[in-house]
């Protein structure tokens, strides 16, 4: 708030008040987020507030990426809590988060954290191909998980004796 006075011999007349805000900027540095793994399709993310707001903090952004894809936002929020939980993740993968903290004046990232999640069980494991090459003898092939929710440590097959 400003106001000018301007005084002569006999005294002092003050002009009306002017207020004046500075123009906002983006906030100031941010710390990496920290990162809880909670169980193979969980993080739980933590950030801090920027020292420097630099203007009216309006609202995070969380993002996600994994290595060589393009980073994508999965929370955003004008609510400015300072945690999220992620769900359905993929289980045995790494993921990098960053947060963003914007004002008016634009936005300021962290520097990225990465997570990796637990490994879980192979899903949708597809049925072996069975081709009987002679009364004694079967030729048995079969393909990977379509979800192998991890890294494949073990290749076999149980042999399950029954039917005829």
């Amino acid at each position: 708030m400003f106001v000018l006075s301007v005084c002569t011999a006999a005294g002092c007349s003050n002009s009306s008040q002017v207020t004046l805000l500075t123009s906002q900027q983006p906030p100031g540095d941010m710390e990496p987020p920290s990162l809880t793994v909670l169980d193979s399709r969980t993080v739980y993310i933590q950030w801090s507030r920027p020292e420097q707001v630099n203007g009216v903090l309006e609202f995070y952004s969380v993002y996600l990426s994994v290595e060589g894809e393009e980073p994508l936002c999965v929370y955003n929020s004008s609510e400015l809590f300072e945690d999220h939980t992620l769900r359905n993740l993929t289980p045995g993968t790494t993921y990098s988060f960053t947060v963003t903290a914007c004002t008016g004046g634009g936005c300021s990232f962290s520097p990225p954290s990465e997570a990796h999640t637990e490994e879980s069980t192979p899903e949708n494991i597809p049925a072996p191909y069975v081709t009987p090459l002679s009364p004694h003898a079967l030729n048995i092939t079969w393909t990977p998980p379509d979800t192998p929710n991890g890294k494949e440590v073990e290749k076999g097959y149980d042999e399950v004796k029954g039917g005829r």
